[in-house]
């Protein structure tokens, strides 16, 4: 996990360059288009099967405080703006792969550009979205659509921390459950069950697994846990927030990594 220090968006809404029509501050998800003055890179067949770099914006309506989440190309990154409270907020937080010198040039404009205090701009149908970093250089990126309300259904597990997650073998394949309170996820070596609450985008977890005397979570199969299936169960004991990247899968973000799930 790669931490980047900034300073909390302290106006976040004052801020924007041109307020939306509906007065709502980018509850929705937009595709980079441009990554300071650079079209967005095309990914190397290795990794052509990973969304395209995407940034989502979920604000609670109770609060204020709006998380931001989103995808580089190469890793997940997320972070929580609270402006009531802006010192509690100082890092974005990004899963720590490396997919070439050029992705990971790429990468650093984005996380540079999030940082401190940027500004936000959206056009007249908030179909165009904007960042202007303190350094000048801007993102922009074209709407494809708002973040859903709820995470539930059943889904399959496609990676972790950025890493392909097995699949096509019952034995290996990670499948998740959630409804309206529990989540519960099952391979077959584990069956774990959280309880979760949901603040818009924002999700806590409870109820972590029975660690064994390792203090992993306890495995329910002769071979023991896979690296996957411990990776798998720290996103969602620390998950902080939820939301849907430009290929349709729900994400996961946790202050251990992130996770990405396909629909069953």
């Amino acid at each position: 996990m790669k931490l980047f220090p900034v300073l909390i968006l302290a106006c976040l809404t004052a801020c924007t360059e041109r307020e939306p029509k509906n007065g709502v501050m980018g509850n929705g998800s937009y595709r980079f288009v441009e990554i300071a003055g650079q079209p967005v890179l095309e990914p190397s067949p290795e990794f052509a099967s990973r969304p395209a770099p995407y940034l989502s914006f979920a604000q609670d309506s109770g609060n204020g405080a709006t998380t931001i989440t989103g995808y580089s190309g190469c890793n997940e990154f997320s972070r929580v703006i609270d402006v009531r409270d802006p010192e509690t907020n100082l890092q974005v937080q990004a899963t720590d792969n490396f997919c070439g010198e050029d992705m990971t040039v790429q990468e650093l404009h984005i996380l540079e550009i999030l940082s401190g205090y940027p500004k936000f701009g959206f056009d007249d149908n908030i179909q165009t979205m904007w960042v202007t970093g303190e350094n000048g250089r801007k993102l922009v990126g074209k709407s494809i659509g708002r973040v859903r309300a709820s995470p539930e259904g059943s889904w399959t597990v496609a990676t972790i921390n950025g890493e392909r997650a097995p699949r096509n073998s019952e034995n290996s394949t990670i499948t998740v459950l959630i409804n309206g309170s529990q989540i519960q996820a099952t391979s077959q070596c584990i069956t774990f069950r959280w309880d979760y609450e949901l603040r818009d985008a924002a999700l806590k977890t409870t109820g972590a697994p029975l660690l064994d005397e390792k203090g992993d979570p306890r495995p329910m199969c002769a071979r023991g846990l896979s690296d996957q299936e411990k990776k798998f169960a720290d996103v969602i004991d620390d998950a902080i927030s939820f939301g849907f990247n430009s290929s349709d899968q729900m994400v996961i973000n946790s202050a251990r990594g992130s996770l990405a799930m396909e629909k069953r």
